[in-house]
């Protein structure tokens, strides 16, 4: 039986291709028909603390059908995937082998009849060698929430009053999580929600009422995060579609 190696890390813009239960018989010549697919296409750009993120090692993992597809960023900080297959995707950037990760996710189609297949360029990220504060958030009833999908995340130092944002990844998910490389301090973290076609987009702090972490609409409730520089803190917590007091 005769094999072709598929490109391993989407360096065609066809997807892999893949069918199983093939059955051999010695002997004889057995005839597979595998059609390719045109694949979809993610690209973006990716920055450090003093500019453009060259030679960065990214992942594309296919959190559907655990499709790696892996690439590096160029002279400018760019990357790009090609031949993706259907499916959500978590975006994996790297400073180095022992780095934790820069992670943003996308979901993307690869072509369906006359369909085209997608072409994805996201937002500028941030990857850095380390993280001082990752800010979760998640929707109470955990289901997907359009109102998390591309929600902005401010910290705020309470003393200094020096500021920090980003954004989270637009894919419509339960859970999303942004990355910061700050100084050490006490940070107040801000959520302001995307709008929907049902609900305008909200202003919620992260407090703790009750002793349960959670986003709240009233400012003077905020609790702010200590931060140590290269510390990994982890703080987030649930908010409501119809965020209470």
């Amino acid at each position: 039986m005769a094999t072709r190696q598929l490109p391993p890390h989407g360096a065609e813009t066809y997807t892999p291709g893949l069918r199983s239960d093939v059955e051999v018989r010695s002997g004889s010549t057995v005839a597979v028909t595998l059609p390719l697919v045109i694949g979809a296409t993610v690209q973006g750009e990716v920055v450090g603390p003093t500019g453009p993120a060259a030679g960065r090692l990214m992942y594309a993992w296919n959190e559907d059908t655990s499709q790696v597809f892996r690439t590096t960023s160029d002279s400018a900080g760019m990357y790009q995937f090609v031949g993706l297959s259907t499916g959500k995707y978590r975006i994996e950037a790297y400073a180095s082998g022992t780095a934790s990760p820069a992670v943003w996710k996308t979901r993307v189609y690869q072509q369906r009849g006359t369909l085209p297949a997608s072409q994805v360029t996201l937002s500028r990220h941030y990857a850095h060698s380390d993280y001082d504060l990752i800010v979760y958030a998640a929707s109470a009833s955990r289901t997907p929430s359009a109102q998390l999908s591309g929600a902005t995340v401010t910290v705020t130092n309470a003393t200094t009053g020096a500021s920090f944002s980003t954004r989270f990844s637009t894919l419509l998910d339960n859970e999303q999580t942004a990355q910061f490389q700050i100084p050490s301090g006490q940070y107040v973290v801000e959520l302001r929600t995307a709008a929907t076609s049902a609900t305008p987009a909200r202003v919620l702090w992260l407090a703790r009422p009750g002793g349960v972490s959670r986003y709240v609409t009233d400012r003077t409730q905020a609790v702010p995060v200590k931060v140590v520089f290269g510390g990994h803190t982890f703080s987030g917590g649930s908010f409501s579609e119809t965020a209470s007091r």
